[in-house]
This record gives structure tokens, sequence and C-alpha cells, in this order.
């Protein structure tokens, strides 16, 4: 039996009944999948404490986020952590800014985030105060970014 197998036997004896309660099996089956695909990729993760491999696919039900590859919602990191002098791996749920984006709009605190990048030899101008004002008009001239903006629109209406 290989080590992937017996780690994924492990994850769902430990975690799929409450996985389970959050979301439903095939969710379940297909965010297993995802993780197994991360820690496969990844040979840090398969070296990572089983609690933070099994906290880190249960935090996956909790967030409502996903580790489907193409959505890029959130990414499975290794880290290394010293607990009583000894150094350990702990697998890590990470959100991307895409996941976290798509948690706010979820939660109806913001009803819509875009972020942009500003190149050299755009027009760019923010004004500061008491009304924050942006203005970016892209040349589309060149690679070399130069800022980056957000504007959220919050659920009351205001940027």
């Amino acid at each position: 039996m290989s080590e992937l197998t017996i780690l994924k036997d492990k994850i769902t004896s430990n975690v799929m009944e409450r996985f389970i309660e959050l979301t439903d099996k095939t969710t379940f089956d297909t965010e297993l999948s995802f993780a197994l695909q991360h820690i496969k990729k990844n040979p840090q993760l398969s070296k990572a404490t089983l609690e933070s491999n099994v906290m880190a696919v249960l935090n996956v039900a909790q967030t409502g986020l996903s580790l489907n590859p193409t959505l890029k919602y959130a990414y499975l990191v290794p880290r290394s952590v010293n607990k009583g002098g000894q150094w350990m791996v702990e697998t890590c749920l990470e959100p991307s800014y895409i996941g976290l984006c798509k948690l706010v709009t979820d939660s109806g605190s913001a009803r819509s985030i875009v972020s942009h990048l500003v190149y050299e030899g755009d027009e760019f101008e923010v004004s500061l105060g008491t009304s924050v004002d942006i203005l970016h008009k892209p040349k589309f001239k060149t690679k070399e970014v130069t800022h980056v903006y957000v504007v959220s629109v919050l659920s009351d209406g205001s940027k």
C-alpha cells in the first residue's frame, strides 16, 4: 500500500463524517482527491503531521472554498513550526486572493471586488482626502507593472 493511500485512509477516517455534515459525500470525495493531488505534488506536505492534514481538509468544508486547481480558491501549504523545541511540518489551508474575494462576496460584505494592474505609461492618478478617486486610463504599451489597486463595492453601494 502506498504512503498516499495510507494517508487517504487516515484523513478519511478522521474527517469524513464532520466534512459531510458541513457539505456532502460527493464534495468530500472531490476535495479529498484535490488534497491528495496537492500532497503528491509537494513532498513536504506528505511529511506534515496527520492532525494538520486532517484540519486543513476540514477547513476546506468550513470555509466553503475548494482545492480545485482550476478555481484557484485555496491551496495546501506546508509550514515549519517549532513545538516545544521540536521542528515539524504542518499543512495549512491558504486561501488565494481569488478565494478571499469569494469569501467576502459570498458573505454579502461586498457586492464585487476587482483588481487592476497599472503599467508604465498608463495615465494613473489618485486623489485622497475626504473622498478617494482613482483615474486609470490604460495605454497597453508596456509590460512593466508600476502599481496595483483594488476597487470593492460594499453591500451598501459604497466603494
